[in-house]
């Protein structure tokens, strides 16, 4: 038999520009330490060549030492901008994105233009080969970006011989550039579409955890609540013994309460069961919302009985609770004409509390608060009782 497969969900990608954006910055701050680091040692080695002839320097010498000069105040001015945008201002994304972006276009224009004034028989235009290596496999940018700025770059590399005569493409050389450019833009692409696969691939396996994980926690929750009231059952109550009898034994109070619907039965059969349920939830939502605010702990011990377990109350605070809870249910006005006209629900409630050096466990206090109830029932009901 056919069975329709479930759509994947579209994965929203702006967390994914974002994570790029972070990934670019980081990386860019980097290499601009490094090239910082690189522009000092030749401006320092041109120093001490210069210092050496004398000051008699060449005039390509003194374009290299503007060039590497130029480098080490933009990659500066980019480092100081983010600490001082970060510090002072609020970094939005388009701010992020320009400090991104910055490192990577100036080392791959400046590499253009370091190319002509360093030409040689034996440089080759490596430089701007590097910049296109650097530009197209560390950062990951939109494909536009990547492919608008390296042809930017490749278009200033063919125009700067033609427009500044002074600068010559050294022995016509444009098959490396070529070749070097169009590597950086298979790089940049493949290296974003990459990404961009593994990100959706992740999103998509952390949403189907989400969902594995809410699936799971909603069949725990089932395992362990009533569907009727969702109180917990007891099946969970079993999971509290430990916890009550390490109180005990330590002498923090521990008190059980064990209500009943009073006539539950003749309730149901004036009505209907669909009736008493109704009722039955009404009356469960009252009694939660009176002891809610100093336990969790509430149990459908049976068909209209009820169990509560009090952590570190004194009895008399457990009993003004009780018969809050007794009263709240009596003030709904549900009425039992079951038992007698305008007869109201009402419950009973059976409590115990431990004193110190209490010797009981935490099944004998479900037992004495059994007990209590059966003794409140058997003098008139719609009451409480501690023992």
């Amino acid at each position: 038999m056919y069975q329709a497969q479930t759509p994947k969900k579209q994965v929203d990608y702006t967390d994914f520009h974002k994570e790029n954006t972070m990934i670019n910055l980081c990386r860019g701050l980097k290499l601009s330490l490094i090239g910082i680091a690189i522009a000092l040692i030749f401006l320092i080695g041109f120093l001490i060549n210069a210092f050496l002839m004398d000051f008699n320097i060449s005039k390509q010498s003194t374009y290299l030492i503007i060039a590497y000069l130029f480098l080490l105040i933009a990659l500066v001015l980019i480092i100081a901008s983010y600490s001082i945008i970060k510090k002072y201002f609020r970094l939005t994304c388009r701010i992020l994105r320009v400090l991104s972006f910055l490192p990577y276009a100036i080392i791959l224009f400046w590499s253009v233009f370091i190319t002509f004034i360093n030409s040689s028989p034996s440089n080759i235009v490596i430089s701007y080969m590097i910049g296109l290596l650097i530009f197209g496999t560390i950062p990951l940018f939109k494909p536009v970006v990547s492919i608008t700025t390296i042809a930017l770059s490749f278009l200033t590399y063919i125009l700067v011989p033609i427009i500044f005569s002074s600068f010559t493409t050294l022995e016509n050389d444009y098959l490396n550039p070529t070749v070097f450019a169009l590597f950086a833009i298979l790089a940049s692409l493949f290296l974003y579409f990459q990404k961009e696969k593994d990100y959706y691939e992740r999103k998509n396996i952390m949403e189907e955890n989400k969902e594995l994980y809410n699936l799971n926690s909603k069949l725990q929750k089932k395992s362990i609540t009533d569907s009727l009231t969702s109180y917990y059952n007891r099946h969970f109550l079993e999971s509290l013994s430990e916890k009550c009898n390490y109180n005990i034994k330590n002498n923090i109070p521990v008190g059980v309460l064990m209500i009943d619907i009073d006539n539950f039965k003749d309730f149901n059969d004036y009505y209907n069961h669909i009736e008493g349920d109704r009722a039955l939830i009404k009356i469960s939502e009252t009694i939660k919302e009176v002891i809610a605010p100093y336990t969790d702990n509430i149990f459908r011990y049976g068909g209209e009985e009820f169990l509560v377990v009090f952590f570190n109350l004194s009895e008399a605070e457990i009993r003004e609770i009780a018969e809050d809870a007794r009263q709240a249910v009596y003030n709904l006005g549900i009425k039992n004409p079951g038992l007698r006209p305008g007869a109201n629900v009402t419950i009973s409630i059976g409590g115990t509390v431990t004193k110190e050096h209490d010797d009981r466990t935490f099944e004998k206090l479900i037992v004495d608060a059994d007990t209590a109830l059966y003794n409140v029932k058997s003098i008139g009901k719609n009451n409480s009782l501690f023992i």
